[in-house]
């Protein structure tokens, strides 16, 4: 008797699971040919040097895979859409090189790579750039698959062929004083390099 009852209670479980059948748009194989998986070495220390022979530094802080939550209820608008879920990327990168007081500890010497799968089959890819002129702010560069226009850029031994070069008025802020312009994103292999325009310097990844 008290067997029967156990299995009937294992059924009732089973009978009573809940299933979720929300929608998840993962990446795909041919999608992490366009991501910069060579940030998953935490701790890692890139170095880009410029035609004096100076030299700034990036540090690899953190590469996380999220689960994002889209759509549902929308608490501001009283409105509800379709629930769905979107593979992410966030990577962390330090310049270690910004040493100055910024505003909010940590802001202005923090650059994120974030990378979304959408549902509609695209893939975003997103640098949050810090900016600085008379304070600190952010500049957000924005890219989506099919990633079109990209170029080959050679440094020392090495090809990269999947680059995208981002330019602005801005001046993006990798080094103290810096006043760069114009970023070079592999998307293979993460920023290559920078040029700052107004000190006529082009920084470009040393490659060990």
């Amino acid at each position: 008797m008290r067997l029967t009852i156990i299995l009937s209670l294992l059924m009732l479980a089973t009978s009573c699971e809940i299933k979720d059948d929300t929608a998840f748009y993962t990446f795909s194989s041919k999608d992490y040919n366009y991501i910069p998986i060579v940030y998953q070495n935490v701790g890692r220390i890139i170095t880009f040097k410029n035609q004096q022979n100076d030299e700034v530094r990036i540090e690899v802080k953190s590469y996380t895979i999220n689960k994002k939550s889209n759509g549902g209820w929308n608490w501001v608008g009283g409105s509800s859409t379709e629930l769905y879920y979107t593979e992410q990327i966030i990577i962390w990168l330090d310049l270690m090189d910004v040493g100055f007081t910024d505003i909010g500890d940590g802001y202005c010497d923090q650059l994120h790579i974030i990378i979304e799968k959408r549902s509609n089959g695209t893939t975003d890819t997103s640098l949050d750039v810090p900016t600085f002129t008379s304070h600190c702010s952010s500049s957000s560069l924005n890219s989506t698959s099919p990633y079109n226009d990209l170029q080959e850029m050679i440094i020392g031994d090495i090809t990269y062929d999947h680059v995208k070069i981002f330019e602005t008025e801005s001046n993006y802020l990798f080094y103290n004083e810096s006043t760069v312009n114009k970023i070079y994103f592999d998307f293979k292999e993460g920023i290559i390099g920078f040029d700052d325009s107004e000190n006529n310097t082009q920084y470009r990844i040393i490659n060990n």
